[in-house]
Formats: structure tokens, sequence, C-alpha cells
């Protein structure tokens, strides 16, 4: 018998007010419950979804802050297309 989280959980997950132990735990049920995953994003308004993900992909060092492309003809190339060999 798997023991979900419950729903008073998934709101202290959604507003960060877990200790670092229960929050250990529930990411790593979330990780591999998808009843649970599809519950907590019903429970999630879709500015927290987007601030969460963004502010996980930044922390953990995954990835880069997410930003637009550089608008042609304001930043340096390296290559310099003019030149062909």
């Amino acid at each position: 018998m798997v023991d979900h989280l419950t729903h008073q959980q998934l709101e202290r997950y959604l507003s960060h007010k877990m200790n670092l132990n229960d929050l250990l735990i529930a990411d790593a049920h979330l990780a591999t419950c998808e009843r649970c995953r599809l519950e907590l994003l019903s429970l999630s308004p879709i500015e927290n979804k987007l601030s969460s993900f963004i502010g996980r992909y930044t922390e953990t060092g995954i990835g880069e802050p997410l930003v637009p492309p550089p608008k042609p003809g304001t930043a340096s190339d390296d290559c310099d297309e003019s030149s062909s060999d």
C-alpha cells in the first residue's frame, strides 16, 4: 500500500512551509507518484507553476536563467559572416 501526500502536505509544499526533512520526503514521493503530482498541479495556479519551475531550474544549477536571445545587431558575433574561404 502506497501512502500518498495529504492535501495539507501538498499545500505546505506549494507555499514553501515544509521543514527540510519533510520537503525531501515530499520531493522523493512526487518524483515517483503521478497521482500526487497531478493533485499538486491541480492545486497550483499557473503563476506558481511557472515561478517554481524557473526558480528550481536556476537554483539547482541545471541551467542558466531563461532569457530571450539578443536582437540581431545588438550582440557581438564571434564569427565574421562577411569573410568566406
